[in-house]
């Protein structure tokens, strides 16, 4: 049986700009996800939204009204 892994994590990124003395820019968050031996990422963005947070721990469901 394969299991899932979530992990958020925040990283600084290059715009990729010649003329941007600012890099990097961030931090940004991302969702990893390994499910086997496969990894999805998922930008979340610069804020850690409350709603991530709740439907990795399982609580979206119970907050949204449901079983």
């Amino acid at each position: 049986m394969k299991t899932r892994e979530v992990t958020i994590q925040t990283e600084y990124v290059n715009c990729g700009s010649k003329n941007c003395h600012l890099c990097p820019h961030g931090p940004y968050y991302y969702m990893y996800i390994r499910y086997g031996s496969a990894i999805s990422s998922l930008y979340i963005g610069k804020k850690l939204k409350l709603s991530i947070l709740m439907l990795i721990s399982g609580k979206w469901k119970k907050f949204k009204g449901g079983k």
